[in-house]
């Protein structure tokens, strides 16, 4: 599995886990705002060490703008993976 599509699952599943849904439910949502899918900033923080846990990654920062939509989590996690 290349890297994008294993961040894309991570962060879809830790998203989904976080609203008690299934990933492919967040992925579905891709394009909606984080905060319209209820996150707040300290959800969003915890959602960000569980991806960094499931992808074995250690002191995981995305830029803000990353945590816009799941769809712009995903390319944040993508660029700090590399």
């Amino acid at each position: 599995m290349i890297v994008s599509e294993r961040v894309a699952e991570a962060v879809f599943s830790a998203l989904g886990r976080h609203l008690g849904m299934p990933g492919e439910v967040i992925q579905s949502r891709a394009n909606e705002g984080l905060e319209v899918l209820g996150f707040d900033r300290q959800s969003l923080m915890q959602v960000l060490l569980d991806i960094e846990r499931e992808l074995g990654m250690a002191g995981l920062e995305v830029d803000d703008d990353a945590l816009a939509t799941p769809a712009s989590l995903v390319l944040g996690v993508v660029a700090v993976a590399g």
